[in-house]
């Protein structure tokens, strides 16, 4: 027979229920941010202030090398449609991507070492983006953009 006193078991599921919230990480939005956060959200602000501008020099500086754009079913689409740095910024050029000025709202954010991703409600004149934006941090400590998976709808 085992005997085990209510004191015995209150420890024990006290000491279990502190050892699951170690574990637990917990995103909370009005906490202080630590640098490192700061400079996410800077990098992520940047990067929407310079579509909304059409700043292809600023956009340059904030999008890593490999940086894509995954459109999937956007707008009515039954694809998956995967564009390039390259091909992003053309369409900021010609005038085909950007040039609203929309507010920005950073629903999650979680940092681990040097990767990041962000929940991000954008939302324009016309057009409301729910998008997961991907960072990574390069070696001199910057934060860039290495992935756009947006979902866009109309207002």
């Amino acid at each position: 027979m085992i005997d085990i006193s209510i004191n015995k078991i209150a420890t024990l599921l006290t000491g279990l229920s502190v050892a699951s919230l170690s574990m637990l990480h917990v995103n909370v939005p009005n906490a202080p941010a630590n640098g490192t956060e700061i400079q996410v959200r800077k990098t992520i602000e940047e990067f929407v202030k310079a579509g909304d501008n059409r700043n292809l020099e600023q956009m340059k500086q904030v999008l890593h090398a490999h940086f894509r754009v995954v459109a999937n079913q956007v707008m009515g689409s039954t694809t998956v449609n995967i564009m390039t740095k390259e091909q992003y910024l053309a369409l900021i050029e010609e005038g085909k991507l950007g040039g609203d000025v929309r507010t920005l709202e950073i629903l999650s954010l979680e940092i681990v070492n040097k990767n990041a991703s962000a929940h991000v409600r954008l939302k324009g004149r016309a057009l409301t983006f729910d998008t997961f934006y991907h960072l990574v941090q390069s070696e001199e400590g910057h934060w860039q953009l290495i992935q756009d998976l947006p979902f866009v709808s109309k207002n």
